[in-house]
C-alpha cells in the first residue's frame, strides 16, 4: 500500500508530462477498438450481402460455369436440374432455388441499360432472400411480370405497371426480344444487386433463353453458415460424377474477406508504430522522473527499501500511467462503436457507385467485449515492458551513488 500511494504520488507530480505519455497509449488502445471491430464489421457486411442477398450459402454449377460468369456469358448449364436434385436425396439438408443468369438489355422504350437477368420462382425466391419489394403492382403471368432493382429502375424510369423491353441472346447465341410489365421495384441491403439486376419467372426465362429445363445454378440455404462447408464436403464426389461442382460462400467471398486482411494487417502496423511510440515516450517519462529524484531513490535505497521493491515502485507509476491511457482509449472506443449501434447506411456511397462488389449497404459495428479486454491489456503490458528496463536499472542504484548525483 505504501508503495502505490508513492507511486501515485510521483506519477501526478508531474501531470502534464504523465498525461501527454498516456494519450499514446490511448490513442494505440482506442485505434485497436474502433478499428478492428470496423473491419469486422465490413467482414460481416460482405458475408451477409453474399448469403442473404446474392448466392445463398452455396450454388451448384456446372463446370466452366464460373470462366463464363466471368466472361458475363450464359455459360454451360446445369441441364435438367430437377432429374439431378432427385438423385441427391435429402441428404442435401438445404433449402434449394434454381435460377438462371443471363446478360440482357433492359429498356424503357427509349433507354436502355445492361443488366443481368435473373430467371426464379419468384415466390420461394423472394421470400428466402432479402429481396424486398418495396412498390408493386398485380401483373398477370401471361403479362410477363419482372421485378427490378432500385438502382437499376430509377434511370430508366420505371415504376410498377410501366413496360420494360428485355433484349438478351439465347443460349445458342441468336439474339431475342420481349415486352414485360414491372410486377414491383426491389430494394435491398446489397447494393450491387439493386443497381444491376433483374428478375422474371424462372420458366419465362427458359423460355426465352432457349435453355429447356435447365439452369444455370442451384443455390441453396442450410440452418448455420458453417454447414455450408460440411454439405460441399459430403456431395463433391456425386456432383462431380455429374458434371456439377458446388462453390461455398466461403469461397465467392474470400477475394473480397482477403483484401479485408490486408487492412486489417495494416492496422496492425500502424497500431504497432504507435505502441512503439508509447512505450518509448514511457520509458523516457520513467528516466526523466526517476533522474529528478534520484537523490529520493538513494534515500529510499539507504533507509532498507529492497531492489525489488524500488523496481516495483517504479514499474506501478508507469502501470498506472497505462492504465489511464487504456482505460479511456478501451471507454471512448466502446462509446464509439455503442454510438453506431443501429447500423452505418452506406446506400449514398453505393448509390455513387463506390461500393461494387456484393455487400451489405447497412454496416453494423458490434462491440466485442473480448476485443476491448485485451485492447485495454495490451495497453497495460506495453506500459510495463516500457517501464522495465529503467525500473531494472534505477533500483539497482547504491545509496551512495545515488546521492553523489
Amino acid at each position: 500500500m505504501f508503495l502505490l500511494r508513492i507511486a501515485l504520488k510521483n506519477t501526478f507530480r508531474k501531470m502534464r508530462r504523465s498525461l501527454l505519455t498516456a494519450v499514446s497509449i490511448f490513442v494505440g488502445v482506442f485505434m485497436m477498438v474502433l478499428g478492428l471491430s470496423f473491419i469486422d464489421g465490413l467482414d460481416s457486411s460482405v458475408i451477409r450481402g453474399q448469403i442473404r442477398s446474392d448466392t445463398g450459402h452455396f450454388r451448384i454449377m456446372a463446370k466452366g460455369y464460373l470462366e463464363a460468369e466471368e466472361e458475363n456469358e450464359i455459360g454451360p448449364l446445369v441441364e435438367e436440374w430437377e432429374k439431378q436434385k432427385a438423385s441427391w436425396g435429402d441428404s442435401m439438408e438445404a433449402q434449394l432455388h434454381p435460377r438462371l443468369s443471363f446478360p440482357a438489355e433492359l429498356s424503357n422504350g427509349r433507354d436502355g441499360l445492361q443488366a443481368r437477368g435473373v430467371g426464379i420462382e419468384p415466390e420461394s425466391y423472394l421470400a428466402a432472400f432479402e429481396l424486398p419489394v418495396i412498390r408493386s403492382a398485380p401483373v398477370k403471368p401471361e403479362q410477363n411480370p419482372v421485378w427490378v432493382g432500385s438502382g437499376l429502375a430509377e434511370p430508366l424510369g420505371l415504376e410498377p405497371g410501366s413496360t420494360a423491353t428485355l433484349l438478351a441472346r439465347t443460349r445458342f447465341g441468336t439474339y431475342t426480344a420481349e415486352e414485360f410489365v414491372v410486377a414491383g421495384i426491389i430494394r435491398s441491403s446489397n447494393a450491387a444487386v439493386d443497381s444491376t439486376t433483374f428478375f422474371i419467372p424462372l420458366k419465362k426465362a427458359q423460355e426465352l433463353l432457349d435453355s429447356a429445363h435447365s439452369v444455370s445454378e442451384v443455390v441453396g440455404f442450410v440452418p448455420r453458415d458453417a454447414l455450408a462447408l460440411e454439405v460441399q464436403s459430403r456431395h463433391a464426389s456425386t456432383l462431380q460424377a455429374q458434371g456439377l461442382f458446388m462453390q461455398t460462400w466461403q469461397e465467392r467471398a474470400a477475394p473480397v474477406l482477403s483484401v479485408n486482411q490486408v487492412r486489417r494487417k495494416s492496422l496492425n502496423a500502424l497500431v504497432f508504430l504507435i505502441m512503439l511510440v508509447a512505450a518509448t515516450s514511457i520509458a523516457n517519462t520513467m528516466v526523466m522522473s526517476a533522474f529528478e529524484r534520484i537523490r529520493e531513490i538513494g534515500t529510499y535505497r539507504a533507509l532498507g527499501l529492497q531492489t525489488e521493491r524500488m523496481a516495483a515502485m517504479l514499474m506501478v507509476e508507469a502501470g498506472v500511467i497505462g492504465v489511464l491511457g487504456a482505460l479511456m482509449g478501451a471507454l471512448l472506443g466502446s462509446a464509439a462503436i455503442y454510438s453506431m449501434r443501429s447500423g452505418i447506411d452506406m446506400s449514398s456511397m453505393a448509390s455513387s457507385g463506390n461500393i461494387t462488389v456484393s455487400m451489405s449497404t447497412m454496416l453494423y459495428v458490434d462491440l466485442s467485449p473480448a476485443r476491448v479486454v485485451s485492447s485495454f491489456m495490451t495497453g497495460l503490458i506495453v506500459a510495463a515492458l516500457a517501464a522495465l528496463y529503467p525500473a531494472i536499472k534505477f533500483s539497482r542504484l547504491s545509496p551512495m551513488e545515488a546521492m553523489k548525483r
